[in-house]
């Protein structure tokens, strides 16, 4: 069992990744931007960020990037269903920032499972 940090601006989607999470033995946090998710992140205790790029406040690269400085190891899934430029395009520069995983929305929970449990494996 694993603490996942679920970052995703859509409700919608941030409670389908949680079930998706729990029925899989992990325990979630939920943020709803990157700002939300630094602060969830260091009060301690996450083992793996799932982190949506395009949101309000401070999008998911930002995140992304703040957070390497703050703990360049922690894995992080990065997840997008693209914005002014493609899913690609995001999930390419979010690669380049350090996510060691990236998927394109939409996805189904397994496709969702499968990249929490090989990021927490490796």
């Amino acid at each position: 069992m694993a603490n996942l940090l679920i970052v995703e601006d859509s409700q919608e989607l941030a409670r389908f990744l949680e079930r998706a999470a729990e029925l899989g033995g992990h325990r979630v946090v939920l943020a709803g931007n990157g700002r939300e998710a630094l602060d969830r992140f260091a009060e301690g205790g996450i083992d793996l960020m799932v982190l949506d790029l395009v949101m309000p406040e401070m999008d998911g690269l930002e995140a992304l990037d703040r957070l390497r400085k703050m703990n360049p190891s922690c894995p992080v899934l990065a997840i997008s269903g693209g914005g002014r430029v493609g899913a690609e395009d995001y999930l390419r520069i979010a690669a380049e920032l350090g996510a060691e995983r990236t998927l394109a929305k939409p996805f189904t929970a397994q496709q969702f499972l499968s990249e929490v449990d090989a990021l927490l494996e490796s």
